[in-house]
């Protein structure tokens, strides 16, 4: 195999860095880093990390949001004849996200929580597919899944007690 000048070359300079930087040291071994530039960063912030508290969600008062933000009522009905109750959303879309809270009224009590999920279209009708997760601690959840226009959506859900039925909304003027 024939050797080239310019990898011996390399090589070689490589060795006589590696003898440099271990001299520097004052032939102890030991590495002290460079001194660290000045930095506009409070101490105890890791580089690249803002320093200030994260921008809230928009809501949507806003103005920021989709085809479906705004605030939503309706109904649910179980299909086991475990009863019905009242349903409101407050609803922000981003794209093709859905994030929001909702109140769902169960056996007569109010459970408040937040809305996570997706829809398949950003600009119009279309469907929907979202879960509900109680927000105090509690163990409740819905996962819904739907069509919608403009003024409504309607579908089915099923929730963590093993109930399924149907839900309508409309928004609330």
């Amino acid at each position: 195999m024939k050797k080239h000048p310019i990898t011996i070359v390399i090589l070689a300079l490589t060795l006589g860095i590696w003898i440099v930087a271990c001299q520097s040291g004052g032939g102890s071994g030991s590495y002290e880093p460079p001194p660290s530039a000045p930095s506009d960063t409070p101490s105890g912030t890791p580089s690249g990390t803002p320093s200030d508290t994260p921008t809230p969600l928009p809501t949507p008062e806003s103005g920021v949001g989709g085809f479906l933000t705004g605030q939503w009522t309706g109904t649910w009905t179980s299909n086991s004849g475990g009863g019905s109750g009242p349903i409101s959303a407050h609803i922000l879309q981003n794209g093709t996200s859905i994030d929001g809270t909702a109140t769902i009224t169960v056996n007569g009590t109010p459970i408040t929580g937040t809305l996570d999920g997706r829809t398949c279209n950003s600009t119009g009708p279309g469907t929907i597919d979202v879960g509900f997760a109680q927000s105090d601690g509690g163990s409740y959840s819905s996962q819904f899944h739907g069509a919608y226009t403009q003024n409504s959506i309607n579908g089915t859900y099923t929730d963590s007690n093993g109930d399924t039925g149907t839900f309508t909304l409309t928004r609330a003027q």
